[in-house]
């Protein structure tokens, strides 16, 4: 398995557990305590548990075709712009937590990943 689909892999095994799980299932109260943000509704954290989740559909099939030996632009493309943005309003908006700090780290982490599999891919 190539790193780029190992690479995929975490981001949608990691998405499931630390957000679409969470922010699906979880209750208003706990989901603003652990993330020391607030919102007017859970249906915001709803929303966005359920916009995870239509993500990951994107990375799963990015990851069978770079399995199928096919580079995934759309999904390493959407990839970048998705967890870079992520890290971006975390570090604008949220205050400062462990968890929070986790997450963006996450997020940018494979966000920054992403950018050097593209460059190699593009530049290769």
């Amino acid at each position: 398995m190539s790193l780029l689909a190992i690479l995929i892999a975490i981001k949608i095994i990691g998405s499931i557990f630390i957000v679409t799980i969470p922010f699906l299932l979880g209750t208003k109260h706990k989901l603003e305590s652990a993330l020391s943000l607030s919102g007017d509704s859970l249906g915001f954290f709803r929303l966005y548990g359920w916009a995870v989740t239509s993500l990951l559909i994107s990375y799963g099939y990015g990851f069978m075709d770079e399995i199928n030996g096919v580079f995934p632009y759309g999904a390493v493309v959407t990839g970048i712009f998705s967890n870079l943005g992520a890290a971006f309003i975390l570090i604008r908006h949220a205050k400062s937590s462990t968890i929070n700090t986790a997450l963006t780290l996450f997020f940018g982490g494979i966000g920054v990943l992403l950018c050097i599999a593209l460059g190699a891919e593009v530049y290769a």
